[in-house]
């Protein structure tokens, strides 16, 4: 199976994006009343804000790139800066908008389910990946050019993996 990168990125950028809209309501109904947050639309604005936020500021620190080399505690960290940067954003649109709908108890609600779900997601979308490639789906190849120690050390380490894997 070729692997699209393209796609798997589309894939997790638009899963987080739900993820995002989803702690930020969630967070904004547990804060509020749903009925407050409806009468007082321009509330929606700080929300597409956050998601091109979002988009900014992942693609500045590489999380959608090279994944699978990357261990969890790296996706972690990456996970809470972009998070910090979140915060920051609504701090700063609240207090520009004199808002008093969403409180401390709105940020520290919307810091938190960010993190729980986008890290989720991020454990649940390895979990898949190894499962499919177990069963031979999204595998990469490998051409090794030589004959020397180095080329001899890949081809017994990949053959090992391959035994493994069946």
């Amino acid at each position: 199976m070729i692997v699209n990168k393209k796609s798997i990125f589309i894939f997790r950028l638009l899963g987080d994006l739900l993820l995002l809209n989803l702690a930020f309501l969630l967070s904004a109904i547990v804060a509020q009343s749903w009925e407050i947050l409806l009468d007082r639309n321009y509330m929606f604005f700080l929300l597409i804000g956050l998601n091109l936020l979002w988009i900014v500021s992942s693609n500045y620190f590489n999380f959608y790139d090279d994944f699978h080399s990357r261990n969890f505690p790296v996706q972690f960290v990456n996970i809470f800066k972009s998070t910090v940067l979140q915060i920051l954003a609504t701090v700063f649109f609240i207090f520009l908008a004199k808002e008093d709908l969403f409180t401390r108890y709105f940020i520290v609600y919307y810091s938190l389910l960010l993190i729980v779900l986008v890290c989720f997601r991020v454990i649940l979308y390895r979990k898949i990946l190894k499962y499919l490639r177990r069963k031979g789906k999204n595998i990469r190849n490998l051409l090794i050019f030589g004959d020397g120690e180095n080329a001899c050390l890949l081809y017994t380490s990949d053959a090992a993996d391959d035994s493994k894997r069946v």
